[in-house]
């Protein structure tokens, strides 16, 4: 009993100190150029763009790993790097600012309280050989692979309106598919200082790497959360770290396994030592709900890391930490990143990792319409004792999913991959084209095994060309495997007004 008041009043202390933070970050006041936009939806392309700009700006680098761009900052750093460095970077970022423009007209000027957008698509969409990951956790009991989804194809139709004003902001979006209304990225956001609070629904990722192992960009969650629109300092000696940034978010979810109405937390902290250097945590747990309610020392103990319950079975945990560096250079920058994740704990962030590193060209040599990468990833398999299967909890019997869409990293949580990817920004950013290959051998162990079990091929490519308010835009992937195959396809149009 001793060394639990013990323990709880350590984590009021650190309560504490980030109360002080937070206080002092709330009277700072909105930065010049700051308000309560909306957040760039996970997947935009103004991220990959960012990426692009830090390679030769000579402004530090953003950490792009999270969900606290808003609109406004991304169009005032692109801004800024039309404004200073080599003359290539330049015309890239007034183009990529004269596209965002385009989606949000007076992002750019900036003049006047209200921001204001709105976005109509319609096309088609096809699905073939399309699975959820596996549920269970005893093999020959309750072990389930890959489980079939329907085929479908269709047409569809989406709205999206958003306004923002120096501290309110909102989004309404609709997607009618398959005679189906979803209300997906429909948030109201309130800013006070350099801080940002939502409520709604968002599609979120965790992760430096194109695909993260805590929150892959896939899922959307239903809840609320808050985040630093600006980096702090830490206090005392902790400032000699660097800037920090976080964001954090609740939210519940109807069913994950045996549990029904459990709840989801995540958050995302960051520390940057040195100008072209991000240092990343990233945590995911699914816990509680009914006939399984925590208690004050459960989410605590959840919070700090350890054990929810006795033996965990409160909880079904998720982290990973990420590194970002950027190797400046006027003829050829290089990007490095690598990503470290474990499933629960018990040792797993060393007995069973899963590990991504990656190598980035944000443009090539003296042309700055490409860029490439190439990225492996390696996820083991669990030791024989005290560790769960990655993605599989023990006590939920769910997978890391929600919906039948898995939340996580694609490979599924045992086995390889290995991915080269190339994209092109041509025509002033008007073109947008990149495209993916990848190979995969999925272990004994993963959620989408035995039924798709080995080595599988594929690769995915995107086409978007803008030309004034009116953009087409195609996505198709494909995924080859043993006696499988999975494919999707999405063609339409926008207008922006």
């Amino acid at each position: 009993m001793t060394g639990t008041r013990f323990y709880c009043r350590a984590i009021v202390r650190r309560a504490g100190v980030w109360a002080l933070v937070l206080s002092g970050v709330l009277v700072t006041g909105p930065l010049s150029g700051q308000r309560a936009a909306p957040y760039l939806a996970s997947g935009h392309w103004a991220y990959q763009a960012l990426r692009r700009i830090d390679a030769t700006s000579p402004a530090p680098i953003w950490d792009l790993a999270g969900n606290a761009i808003t609109v406004s900052a991304a169009a005032a750093r692109l801004r800024a790097a039309t404004l200073a460095g080599p003359t290539s970077l330049r015309a890239m970022a007034a183009s990529y600012l004269e596209r965002l423009e385009t989606e949000f007209p007076g992002v750019v000027a900036d003049h006047g309280t209200l921001l204001t957008q709105g976005r109509i698509e319609g096309g088609g969409f096809r699905e073939r050989g399309r699975a959820a990951p596996g549920a269970g956790f005893v093999l020959g009991e309750d072990w389930t692979g890959a489980r079939a989804l329907p085929d479908r194809h269709g047409v569809y139709a989406a709205a999206t309106i958003a306004l923002a004003t120096a501290h309110l902001g909102a989004q309404l979006s609709a997607l009618i598919e398959d005679d189906d209304v979803d209300v997906r990225e429909t948030y109201g956001v309130a800013r006070a200082g350099k801080v940002g609070f939502w409520a709604g629904n968002r599609t979120l990722r965790y992760g430096t790497a194109v695909t993260g192992f805590v929150l892959s960009g896939a899922g959307d969650f239903t809840g609320a959360g808050f985040a630093l629109h600006e980096p702090v300092a830490l206090p005392s000696v902790l400032r000699h770290l660097g800037p920090f940034r976080f964001e954090t978010f609740l939210s519940k979810m109807e069913r994950n396994g045996i549990i029904e109405k459990p709840w989801f937390w995540g958050a995302r902290a960051s520390l940057q030592p040195r100008a072209n250097i991000i240092l990343g945590i990233n945590r995911g747990s699914i816990f509680g709900g009914e006939g399984n309610e925590p208690t004050l020392r459960d989410v605590l103990e959840m919070l700090a890391g350890g054990y929810g319950g006795d033996v965990g079975e409160f909880e079904n945990q998720v982290l990973s930490i990420d590194l970002r560096i950027l190797a400046p250079s006027e003829r050829q920058p290089v990007e490095l990143y690598a990503e470290w994740g474990a499933d629960d704990s018990s040792g797993g962030w060393y007995k069973a990792p899963a590990i991504t590193v990656g190598a980035a060209l944000p443009y090539i040599g003296a042309w700055p319409h490409g860029s490439a990468a190439i990225e492996g990833t390696v996820m083991y398999e669990k030791p024989e004792c005290c560790n769960t299967y990655w993605y599989r909890s023990v006590f939920f019997r769910g997978p890391w999913a929600k919906d039948d869409i898995a939340l996580g990293h694609p490979l599924g949580g045992h086995g390889r991959e290995a991915r080269l990817r190339f994209g092109v920004d041509a025509f002033a950013a008007r073109l947008r084209a990149q495209s993916l290959l990848f190979a995969r051998e999925r272990g004994a162990e993963n959620v989408y095994s035995p039924e798709r079990e080995g080595t599988s091929v594929g690769g995915a490519l995107s086409l978007d060309w803008n030309v004034g308010r009116f953009e087409a835009s195609w996505r198709g992937e494909v995924e080859d495997g043993n006696g499988w195959r999975a494919t999707s396809v999405k063609a339409g149009v926008r207008l922006y007004f």
